[in-house]
């Protein structure tokens, strides 16, 4: 396995791991969202939702990048075919 495979490699799980990460604040949140929502609190589910969605944010740039890598093996592939 070449450097540049290992380190695409590394890559691939750091972001994996970040996006698995990402997650388990966005499920907390959405049940913290279902208690504000029963209880009325709006500002509650206002600022809970703007929580989940920074977290959201950072797992979609975590996933962009993971693609990249992704498009980097598929473009080494195709050059050394």
């Amino acid at each position: 396995m070449s450097d540049a495979s290992t380190t695409r490699n590394d890559r691939a799980f750091l972001c994996r791991e970040a996006i698995a990460e990402m997650m388990g604040p966005i499920i907390l949140g959405a049940e913290i969202v279902q208690r504000y929502a029963e209880l009325g609190d709006e500002a509650g589910i206002h600022y809970q939702l703007k929580c989940m969605a920074a977290y959201f944010r950072s797992a979609g740039a975590a996933y962009r990048e993971l693609a990249a890598v992704r498009n980097e093996a598929l473009a080494d592939e195709s050059e050394g075919a």
